[in-house]
């Protein structure tokens, strides 16, 4: 009986220039055993459905890559890193 499926795709983040990144807040985070790319998005940007900017940021797009104590960068402010959505 379903007559249609929605896929969404994840927006793409052109990667900043090395002068775009001096522009950023980066705040460093380590990898916790608990932690999923939402759960640490919901902790710096207060909302979950941005785990993809700190994914793609990274260069890390799955987070099983991602061991104990492995360093991130949380790119902020937010609304600056939005503006690079190809």
């Amino acid at each position: 009986s379903i007559k249609q499926i929605k896929q969404f795709r994840t927006p793409k983040l052109k990667y900043p220039s090395k002068k775009d990144v001096e522009n950023l807040n980066l705040i460093k985070y380590y990898w916790q055993s608990s932690d999923t790319y939402m759960k640490v998005s919901y902790k710096f940007y207060g909302d979950s459905k941005y785990w993809w900017v700190i994914a793609q940021f990274n260069k890390i797009p799955f987070e099983g890559n991602l061991k104990v104590g492995d360093a991130l960068f949380i790119p902020q402010p937010l609304i600056r890193i939005l503006s690079m959505i190809e």
